[in-house]
């Protein structure tokens, strides 16, 4: 024991502290002051083999000549070693200061050398590393926050990489750290809690930093932006709850849920997947969809936060460090959200993905409520009277805020239709080339049930692969890596025939390319008004338009949302001029947006999360 407290002596007294502190700051100085995420049309094979080498088309992949950017780009080999070198002196650094099992076997055996010995005798190996712990906490503060880290921070733009930059860096460490005394110290800084609450109120934090670049208008700032929050909101939902999200709770507990069946929210987001694809007859015999519930099940499961609700939900005593919550219906970020999703045909495809991404990981966690903003808003008068509310009498302006954005979007997709000669042609090649991998899962598990030759002649000796996770959470592995994210299985090839000397390898998808190069439309985004209540959610130009109810679904004439209502949205926003290329890919994002959505709300009730009655 003697040597061991001389050791922790020498660590605490000597430069170690220092040397540590001083190493995250040299390490991140060493980092590019600016950089470029590459998107996933960067990503995609050479323009001539666009497509070929995945079996399938590549989302946000552009046929023709890309801009080339003189900028760092986070898949350099250098850039990688360097934020590799700083993960692992982060997690060096976390691994000392969280030391719970030294300090609790160490803990008898100071109480026992204090109880026999005087006062003055040497402290005991837990409190030395106590100090250790503060001392190195105060140093990372002084040296790396308050000099290296927060300057940069304040110095960053959202237009010239630099805050593209540091919000990768800062994705890349939280998405690999665990609770500790090293988060609580980043995170209390960064985002003014705890000790740092008090010392000024208006000092710019991390929060603000996202906020700029989500409403920046640059597609890479935005996308950094999003990942950023959706990091925070799910690896680290208890802080990300209190700090980026405005709440009010204690959300609703009591077990019971105004008359309306079980499947009346499913049904309503499930038409508006019918609506954009003519083909699908219902969302159930979706292989897409079926992947989504399969997946998102299994994610909630996972989920920390809900490992910790059902380890509370029956504790009267204890509460969790997240309660149960409704978000604030005046939630700046919530609002920027909605306003992002508004203008969704608007936006590159990386912002999208990084967009659904967050509000699908916002939706799973199990003490937040859906109501008002995905699901309806229940009236708590009538829950506490046990009224029956008239299914019929639910207007437009009480729909969930997010589908009334998505109704919009829906609607106005249908004026393409009208404007862009085979439109739905186009749309449905598309959705063949990016849901390549999907189909050929489908098909291969209806090969293993049913002959080959009575579907498709003569077997093809496709290489089976694992089943992969659906569309959006295998695009977001190819983000910023993180230990939850899995690596995307590799996408079966299609066997090639011999080809002689004259023959040659011609581009499955040319013909599509070429068909839509040069073409445009005419994009109008959705305004949404201060609050996502159903007093204020859209604007009247939104809830304008002709309805019509029929028991607990409803139909709406494309038409009509696209007449009167269109001409006044685009007095207040404006047109913009989006390519025809990105528009379908963002038609194919929204679709399995929707379908994503409806495996949340399915798989949260199916769990138990939100109480559902059957009538």
């Amino acid at each position: 024991m003697d040597a061991e407290r001389a050791l922790a002596a020498y660590i605490l007294d000597g430069d170690f502290v220092d040397v540590m502190a001083a190493g995250l700051g040299a390490i991140w100085s060493l980092l590019p002051s600016k950089l470029k995420v590459p998107g996933f049309g960067e990503l995609a094979p050479d323009d001539n083999d666009l497509g070929i080498s995945s079996g399938g088309m590549v989302l946000g992949a552009h046929y023709g000549a890309r801009d080339e950017e003189e900028m760092r780009m986070s898949t350099d080999e250098d850039v990688r070693t360097q934020i590799g070198m700083l993960l692992k002196l982060f997690g060096y650094i976390q691994d000392i200061l969280d030391r719970r099992d030294v300090e609790l076997s160490t803990e008898t055996d100071g109480s026992e050398t204090e109880s026999n010995n005087s006062e003055t005798e040497a402290p005991s190996i837990s409190r030395i590393w106590s100090a250790l712990v503060t001392s190195s906490l105060d140093a990372i503060r002084s040296s790396f926050l308050e000099n290296v880290l927060y300057p940069s921070i304040l110095e960053c733009s959202p237009h010239d990489g630099s805050s593209v930059a540091i919000m990768t860096y800062l994705d890349v460490i939280f998405s690999n750290m665990d609770d500790g005394n090293l988060l609580t110290l980043l995170t209390d800084y960064l985002l003014c809690r705890g000790t740092y609450s008090s010392e000024n109120e208006d000092r710019f934090t991390m929060k603000d930093l996202i906020y700029d670049n989500i409403i920046s208008g640059n597609p890479g700032a935005v996308t950094a932006g999003l990942k950023l929050l959706g990091t925070m909101m799910g690896a680290h939902c208890d802080i990300a709850t209190g700090s980026l999200l405005s709440t009010i709770g204690p959300g609703r507990t009591t077990d019971y849920r105004q008359a309306i069946p079980n499947s009346s929210e499913q049904e309503l987001y499930a038409s508006l997947v019918e609506r954009l694809d003519h083909t699908q007859s219902s969302l159930e015999y979706s292989s897409s969809y079926a992947s989504y519930l399969s997946d998102i099940h299994a994610c909630v499961q996972n989920d920390k936060c809900f490992q910790l609700y059902q380890l509370f939900q029956f504790s009267e005593k204890e509460s969790p460090p997240i309660g149960r919550h409704r978000l604030e219906s005046h939630n700046t970020m919530l609002q920027t959200l909605l306003g992002s999703l508004g203008q969704f045909l608007c936006k590159t495809v990386d912002e999208n993905v990084a967009l659904t991404g967050v509000l699908v990981t916002m939706a799973i966690c199990p003490f937040r409520s859906l109501e008002g903003w995905l699901t309806f808003e229940q009236d708590p008068w009538a829950a506490q009277d046990n009224v029956q509310p008239n299914s019929k009498s639910r207007g437009r302006e009480e729909r969930p805020a997010v589908y009334q954005l998505l109704s919009n979007l829906v609607a106005q997709i249908a004026t393409f239709r009208t404007q862009i000669p085979n439109f739905d042609i186009l749309l449905a090649e598309r959705r063949s080339g990016l849901l390549y991998t999907e189909n050929i899962d489908e098909a291969m598990n209806v090969m293993l049930d049913v002959e080959p030759s009575n579907i498709f002649g003569p077997a093809i000796p496709v290489t089976p692969t694992p089943k992969k996770k659906g569309m959006m959470g295998t695009l977001a592995s190819y983000l910023t890596p993180t230990r939850a994210s899995p690596r995307p299985s590799p996408a079966p090839t299609t066997p090639k025939r011999p080809l002689d000397n004259h023959t040659t390898t011609m581009n499955p998808y040319k013909v599509h390319y070429d068909t839509i190069i040069g073409k445009e439309v005419d994009a109008v985004p959705s305004p949404i008004g201060k609050s996502y209540t159903s007093a204020g959610a859209l604007t009247r130009s939104t809830s304008s338009q002709n309805t019509t109810s029929t028991g607990n679904q409803e139909t709406v004439s494309a038409a009509d949302e696209n007449s009167s209502g269109n001409e006044e949205r685009e007095e207040i926003v404006g047109r913009r001029k989006m390519s025809l290329n990105t528009t379908l890919d963002n038609c194919i994002i929204l679709e399995e947006f929707i379908k994503e959505l409806v495996a949340v709300i399915s798989a949260r009730r199916a769990l138990g999360i939100d109480p559902v009655s059957f009538i």
